[in-house]
């Protein structure tokens, strides 16, 4: 270990080596992530769209077109259903648990996008009355949702995709919502949980 430490003290021949700068990796784009809900596949899945006001309509159109089954979740004060739309208390596990047992999977893949996390261009101030909402939308949330999708079996073998917006400085336009950073720990790690 001595010799592992004084190799990483020791000065760097090359000027190259001396800095770095932080980078980022590129993943697919939205495009790409429209393109394969569009793409036809041989094997169908079920949808829940945990729905806001900006991108929940563009999504649930595209998979009504390729004949998917959805269903749409929405911010409530109680749990309740009306067709395939859902409405939760998202401070309620017991309601994340009610929404499972009225999807219909029929051992299809379960595929999640949590869009709650999202908010457009909405002004958001960042003070001490909105760090309920976030910590709630962007931390608790994605772990009741987590842990209702494991404890109800047929329901935990699809994609968890959580959007968000306004978080990383991606273009020099610097973190507009530092706030929604709470959705980092459940993203870096609920599927480590089960892996």
């Amino acid at each position: 270990k001595q010799a592992q430490a004084k190799k990483a003290n020791e000065k760097k021949p090359a000027v190259k080596d001396w800095i770095y700068a932080p980078s980022w990796k590129r993943t697919p784009s939205i495009e790409l992530l429209h393109a394969e809900l569009v793409a036809p596949t041989d094997e169908k899945g079920v949808w829940i769209i945990f729905a806001d006001d900006t991108f929940a309509a563009s999504i649930t159109s595209i998979l009504e077109v390729q004949g998917e089954t959805f269903y749409t979740v929405r911010k409530g004060e109680k749990f309740n259903r009306t067709g395939n739309e859902f409405t939760i208390d998202p401070t309620q596990k017991n309601d994340y648990i009610s929404l499972f047992d009225n999807i219909q999977a029929g051992g299809s893949p379960v595929h999640i996008i949590h869009g709650w996390n999202l908010t457009g261009d909405k002004p958001i101030e960042l003070a001490y009355d909105n760090a309920d909402r976030f910590t709630q939308d962007g931390f608790y949330n994605l772990f009741y949702l987590e842990q209702s999708r494991r404890e109800k079996k047929g329901v935990n073998n699809g994609a968890l995709i959580v959007l968000t917006d306004g978080l990383f400085d991606i273009n020099g336009e610097g973190i507009l919502h530092p706030q929604k950073a709470l959705a980092v720990g459940p993203v870096r790690v609920l599927y480590k949980e089960h892996t």
